[in-house]
């Protein structure tokens, strides 16, 4: 299972799981090329196989327009890994900006 933090402005699900000291890279980094996929995955160390991917840090610039677009290629790129996960969940930020129509 990987669970996506897709708040870039408000990121609190690694402090849900008690990863907050834990995350370095997120997929922006991937985005930005500065690591792969894999490497911006943080494994929960006492619920296995759950594994958590931020989408950015917080407080980033991270252009919320873009946000249903970085949501799609990050479902993709997680399906055509090594080991897809069974389950995709993404904790998505309120309100109807993230998507627009």
């Amino acid at each position: 299972v990987v669970a996506v933090d897709a708040d870039a402005g408000l990121r609190n699900l690694d402090l849900l799981l008690g990863l907050e000291n834990r995350v370095n890279l997120t997929a922006a980094d991937v985005l930005a090329g500065d690591c792969r996929l894999d490497q911006a995955l943080v494994r929960h160390r006492s619920l296995r196989g759950l594994h958590l991917l931020c989408l950015s840090k917080p407080r980033s610039k991270l252009p919320l327009a873009f946000g249903s677009k970085i949501l799609t290629w990050v479902a993709d790129a997680l399906r055509r890994g090594a080991d897809p996960p069974a389950f995709i969940l993404i904790d998505c930020p309120a309100g109807p900006a993230f998507f627009p129509a």
